[in-house]
């Protein structure tokens, strides 16, 4: 209804300016007014009443009282006479009236047309009478007038409207709040009384479905116009009058509106781009030279409705360049964002505005014009990028590579720039499996996460990664210490026969103790058999710094057991487990790395129990006193597993004949959950450590020795001999234990942990006591007899 009543009264005031000069019958110097003789006496009445914007329809009524004729001032009653001897008369005083009226107006509205209808004398007002007489003749006349559409539309976008749509499209620039304004001088000659009546709103499509104010600054209003009065009756008199067409509540928005989503598409770790649309419902005028440069008569809001854009292109005035002009603006804007945002100088933005005029007709009234206008249906601009910008976070690695290294469970430093558009809501789509750690997911598209972009320093890995919390490490093989010869207290020796496999799944990783050679920015905690292998390929890690590493851990942990010159210990990394298969997708650890260690020696006790203090003297440390009668005894062991419970252990130890052993599964606060398999087929006990990962968290081992050992493998031989068997038996298993992941100590920190602190109960601590590792606080021997 708003742009109905902009467009009537444009088209008003245009009527407005024309009928007035006119009516007044010339414009003081203007070209073609004639001169005339002073004495003459008559009152106008005009009535302009218009015809939409660019048509107005002008009633004239004149009073003469005296007018000259032929160089000759006559009365109404002179004129009257004439009359009645010669009807005639009345063409010759018509022609007068007619010349003066189509000159005047048309030097006061210059530009415009206008042309008399009709005019006739109210002939009653001719008759000779005595209610006539010293009354004024009574002359009417009808003037049409026509505006040029070039005070409201500029000439070449107005000749791109097709014929009877003017009117309509008018009406919609003032319901988009476009302002028509115009002075015009209002003219009295002298011996003229002239009365202007204006009207005071305006009908621009005449279907009364849209009003337009015509609006003037403080003046009289009677039954729908303005009344102005002009008296020249002493003298030559003009008057101004300056109006406003405008509709009253026009759909004008108080600033530009666009807003869209914006979707920045990581398709894959080295590229990126963006797409997008903007949803315009509102935009500025300074966008389109329709809207900007307006004639001067016509005052342009700063902003309009996007349904002006939509259906200004459906009548044609706003042709597929201009729309493009306008995408032009969009694309230097958001370029310009982009640019920034992706630190790529060269990108190249697009933007494609569907102004969806395919599904929109003409309107053909004014209640279909105000539908489309009232729409608040934005026009979609899709944006985008012409082509994807390259990251610069693979640091010159592929992309496969990284991926692989990701879905191995590194997580790789990533900085992303901000997007600085406020009209735009941004999503983050980041490539398949990745993930940004710490941000919500907002939701998936495929295998694909989406995001709310957020910049900064972002850690990004991959789904795919295996949750890894703790080591993973097998153990199987045998290890037999069944012979033993002694010959009296210190002097025993124990022959060991052990073949071991270690098979590494998963390791903590210390970049204290592996740093990884890499421009990345990472986060890692723990290595994958897999991860080991690709890092290998990569040439982040040296082979040989591995093999050094893993050979020099499992060395440190053996050294106590074998006399420092023995070269019967070898360990082995097993070269096909050490080939990374190229399954960078699979990186689970679960094919592991092997290690083989194979041990074929003597250990004397000597070896097992000696240490030095600071003087460098060796000491020998007895497990518990001398007992050359020795009763049976029994004694326990806890043995906390601590990392360990993680770890798939299949191992068989056999020990001497003649021993009583028994191992059980602990768990929680139930320390015999499964008993262990003993078997003694073979002429000693072997016990089968048969542990899967998470059954247990400790194993108790009870031992029962006595006198029958004398005659079983050993001579002449002491309790405390068997004691210490049974002791190394522990101590090694404890090793097994703690092999893959043993850190290097030093010396001296290493052989005080060694030092015996318990004598009465023959504990090393080099066995670990339970409140170092978390295991079982109470670690020592329940001995009974």
């Amino acid at each position: 209804m708003k742009g109905t009543v902009y467009s009537f009264a444009i088209t008003v005031l245009i009527v407005l300016v024309a009928c007035v000069p006119a009516l007044n019958l010339g414009s003081e110097n203007a070209v073609g007014i004639p001169t005339r003789a002073p004495g003459e006496e008559m009152t106008i009445n005009v009535t302009v009443d218009f015809d939409g914007p660019l048509a107005m329809k002008v009633n004239v009524v004149i009073q003469i009282k005296s007018i000259v004729i032929n160089s000759t001032l006559k009365t109404a009653d002179d004129i009257r006479g004439m009359y009645a001897n010669d009807p005639g008369i009345s063409s010759m005083i018509e022609a007068i009236l007619w010349g003066r009226a189509l000159n005047l107006t048309k030097n006061t509205f210059q530009g415009d047309d206008f042309e008399v209808i009709s005019g006739q004398f109210a002939y009653d007002s001719l008759d000779e009478n005595i209610s006539t007489q010293g009354e004024p003749v009574i002359y009417t006349m009808k003037i049409n007038g026509t505006t040029e559409i070039t005070r409201f539309l500029d000439e070449e976008k107005a000749n791109l409207l097709d014929e009877g749509r003017e009117k309509i499209f008018i009406s919609s620039l003032f319901v988009s709040g476009f302002v028509f304004q115009r002075t015009i001088s209002l003219i009295a000659l002298e011996g003229e009384v002239v009365n202007y009546r204006i009207p005071t709103s305006l009908d621009p499509i005449g279907d009364d479905i849209i009003e337009l104010d015509i609006r003037s600054d403080s003046l009289d209003t009677k039954e729908g116009y303005y009344l102005v009065n002009v008296d020249g009756s002493l003298a030559y008199t003009k008057s101004y009058f300056t109006f406003e067409i405008l509709e009253p509540e026009p759909i004008s928005p108080v600033e530009e509106s666009i807003e869209g989503d914006m979707l920045v598409d990581w398709n894959i770790l080295n590229t990126i781009g963006i797409d997008g649309d903007a949803r315009i419902s509102s935009i500025s005028t300074s966008r389109s030279d329709l809207l900007s440069s307006a004639p001067p008569s016509m005052t342009v809001p700063l902003f309009v409705p996007a349904s002006l854009i939509r259906y200004a292109h459906v009548e044609g005035i706003l042709t597929d360049t201009d729309i493009d002009d306008i995408s032009d603006q969009l694309v230097d804007e958001v370029e310009h964002t982009l640019r920034e945002a992706l630190s790529d100088p060269d990108v190249q933005g697009v933007v494609d505005i569907d102004t969806g005029i395919e599904e929109m007709l003409k309107p053909g009234s004014g209640s279909e014009l105000l539908a489309i206008l009232s729409s608040d249906e934005p026009i979609v601009a899709e944006i985008g990028t012409v082509e994807d910008s390259t990251l610069d976070m693979l640091k010159d690695y592929e992309i496969e590579d990284i991926m692989g290294l990701l879905n191995g469970g590194l997580r790789i430093y990533h900085y992303l720039d901000p997007i600085n558009d406020d009209r735009f809501s941004v999503q983050l789509k980041v490539p398949p499996h990745i993930m940004i750690m710490g941000d919500t997911q907002k939701s998936m598209d495929g295998d694909r996460r989406i995001y709310d972009h957020s910049h900064g320093r972002k850690l990004i890995g991959s789904d795919l990664a295996t949750d890894i919390t703790r080591e993973s490490l097998s153990i199987y093989g045998t290890i037999d210490i069944s012979q033993v010869r002694s010959m009296y207290v210190l002097d025993i020796e124990i022959d060991i026969k052990a073949d071991i496999t270690f098979g590494l799944g998963a390791m903590e990783f210390d970049s204290e103790e592996l740093d990884l050679t890499t421009d990345l920015e990472y986060e890692l905690n723990y290595l994958s058999s897999d991860m080991i292998r690709l890092l290998m390929e990569m040439g982040m890690v040296d082979r040989k710094d591995i093999e050094d590493k893993v050979e020099e851990d499992f060395a440190e942990s053996m050294e106590d057991l074998l006399p420092d010159d023995d070269d019967s210990f070898t360990i082995d990394l097993v070269d096909n487990t050490l080939v990374f298969d190229g399954d960078r997708e699979n990186m689970t650890g679960e094919d592991e790395i092997e290690l083989k260690i194979v041990i074929s020696g003597t250990i004397s006790s000597e070896e097992v129990f000696k240490d030095k203090d600071e003087e460098g003297s060796q000491n020998a440390i007895l497990p518990f006193h001398i007992d050359p009668i020795l009763p049976v005894r029994r004694f326990e062991r806890s043995i906390a597993l601590d990392k360990a419970e993680s770890w798939d252990i299949d191992l068989k130890i056999s020990i001497p004949s003649g021993i009583g052993l028994k191992a059980w599964l602990g768990k929680g606060e139930n320390s015999k959950v499964k008993e262990l398999e003993v078997d003694t087929s073979e002429g000693y006990p072997t016990i089968h450590f048969d542990i899967r990962p998470g059954e247990a968290d400790r194993v108790l081992v009870q031992v029962e020795v006595g006198g029958f050992l004398l005659v079983n493998n050993i001579g002449a031989c002491f309790g405390c001999c068997l004691i210490s068997l049974v002791i190394l038996l522990l101590i090694l298993l404890m090793i097994i234990l703690k092999m893959a992941r043993k850190k290097k100590k030093d010396k001296k920190d290493k052989k005080e942990k060694k030092k015996g602190k318990d004598n009465t109960t023959g504990v090393d601590e080099g066995i670990e006591k339970g409140e170092e590792k978390g295991g079982d606080k109470d670690m020592s021997w329940d001995d009974d007899s």
